[in-house]
């Protein structure tokens, strides 16, 4: 396994736990659940903690991909610059999401208005998160990008379906 393998294993998990991360915490608020809404900061946590990773894979990938046919230097410099951003995003709501967990602990007055502010930067957070999965995909699919266009050959063999 190599470094460019390894990071598209890693990658998804800001991403994932994310998303898991604001449902169950969604669930935990409207439920009026301790258990649940403590499990999603949890969760919260390893996903913005993950981010650390992913980055760092990401950057020994780029050394394995930017040399092979079809790949754009232009492309891999835009989701980098959006890795490196959402990296402080997901750090901030792991810290925020450990401030949010201490506070459920504690059952200090203010627990429910940062289960609010976790989730909100949550939503933020997955926004930002999609943004640099989705750049990270359009480097090798091509497929996805915005000015993909489909080969006359293909658009033949679609109708015949």
């Amino acid at each position: 396994m190599n470094a460019a393998h390894l990071h598209l294993l890693i990658n998804h998990l800001p991403i994932l736990g994310i998303l898991f991360g604001i449902f169950v915490l969604l669930a935990g608020i409207l439920l009026n659940q301790t258990l649940i809404r403590r499990v999603a900061l949890v969760g919260l946590i390893v996903a913005g903690v993950s981010a650390l990773p992913a980055n760092k894979t990401g950057e020994e990938a780029e050394e394995i991909v930017e040399h092979l046919d079809g790949v754009s230097h232009d492309l891999i410099h835009e989701h980098e610059e959006k890795a490196e951003i959402f990296l402080f995003m997901a750090g901030g709501l792991a810290l925020l999401s450990a401030i949010g967990l201490w506070a459920e602990l504690k059952n200090h007055a203010q627990q429910k208005f940062l289960n609010y502010i976790v989730l909100g930067v949550s939503l933020v957070a997955m926004v930002m998160a999609a943004g640099v999965g989705n750049s990270g995909g359009e480097i090798r699919h091509p497929e996805i990008r915005k000015d993909f266009v489909m080969p006359a050959n293909s658009e033949a063999e679609n109708a015949e379906h």
